[in-house]
């Protein structure tokens, strides 16, 4: 039995399964054995040959990747009570770690980028 098959029970009464973790198989492989198929994967050592692989925690991705932009949603209740403009924002990785680590609201990160040519089906 495949590993995301084996279902367990969590305490909020519904079923997560485990996701199958494979090596990162070619473009076409991929797309047609999970992403037609709509099966969650995780892709293993995608970065191992990389100087991506040495950040491996927030600490480490804050010092090498902290000027990278990155786009978060907008907070819908901060904009009700401060008055500003609803939109997302761009801010840098790591003002967006600094606000992760502080334990307060975490703004989520933007999902509405267009598929890029090679990803689409």
């Amino acid at each position: 039995m495949e590993p995301f098959s084996q279902p367990y029970e969590t305490d909020d009464s519904y079923t997560v399964r485990a996701i199958k973790r494979v090596a990162a198989p070619p473009p076409h492989i991929f797309h047609r054995d999970y992403v037609r198929k709509y099966r969650p994967v995780v892709l293993t050592g995608l970065f191992d040959s990389t100087p991506l692989r040495a950040m491996d925690t927030l600490d480490a991705a804050a010092r090498g990747l902290s000027a990278i932009p990155i786009e978060v949603a907008p907070s819908y209740i901060a904009a009700i009570t401060s008055g500003t403009p609803i939109g997302p924002r761009t801010v840098s990785l790591g003002e967006y770690l600094a606000v992760i680590r502080g334990g307060s609201f975490v703004p989520r990160l933007a999902r509405s980028f267009p598929l890029r040519p090679s990803c689409a089906p």
